[in-house]
C-alpha cells in the first residue's frame, strides 16, 4: 500500500499572504487539523496547524521565554519569538520546516515518518504542488477492514 491508495486527493490550501484568521476559519469549518501553505505559484510553501494557533499572543499560550536565550542568543531571539507570536499573515506564523511525500511513497515510510517527524499528517506533493494529503486517519482507515 502507499500514499495515492490511502491520501485524501481533495486539499484544502491556503495562501501564505492570508490573514490567520482566514486559516482558522477553513480549519474550524471543515474540522480539520492542518492546512498546507503555498505561494502564489501554488507550491508547497509550508503547513499551519492547531498547535501553530495555540502558541499565538492573543490566547496567552505563547512559550515564556527564557532568560538564557536572551543572553545567548541576544534581542534578536527575541524579536523572532514576539513576531511569531503577533504575526497577522499566515506566512509568519506557519512552519516552514514541512515534511512531505510523493504519491509512492510506502505506508510503512509514511508511518515511519509521521513517527520520527512527530506530525499527524503529510502532504503528497507532485513537482512542488500539493495533490493529496494523508493523515494518521487515512493511515489508520485500513487497518479497520483488517481481522
Amino acid at each position: 500500500m502507499k500514499a495515492s491508495d490511502i491520501m485524501t486527493r481533495t486539499v484544502i490550501t491556503v495562501d501564505e499572504q492570508a490573514p490567520i484568521a482566514e486559516a482558522l476559519r477553513l480549519m474550524l469549518g471543515k474540522a480539520i487539523g492542518g492546512l498546507p501553505v503555498v505561494d502564489f505559484n501554488n507550491q508547497l510553501v509550508g503547513i499551519i496547524t492547531e498547535g501553530d494557533f495555540l502558541r499565538r499572543a492573543e490566547l496567552a499560550m505563547g512559550r515564556p521565554s527564557a532568560p538564557w536565550k536572551k543572553l545567548l542568543f541576544g534581542p534578536w531571539s527575541l524579536a523572532q519569538e514576539y513576531v511569531r507570536t503577533h504575526a497577522r499573515t499566515v506566512g509568519s506564523v506557519m512552519t516552514r520546516e514541512t515534511l512531505c511525500i510523493a504519491e509512492d511513497t510506502p505506508l510503512s515510510m509514511i508511518v515511519r515518518m509521521m513517527e520520527q517527524g512527530h506530525v499527524k499528517r503529510l502532504p503528497v506533493t507532485k513537482d512542488g504542488k500539493v495533490i493529496g494529503m494523508v493523515s494518521r486517519r487515512d493511515v489508520l482507515q485500513p487497518l479497520s477492514s483488517c481481522g
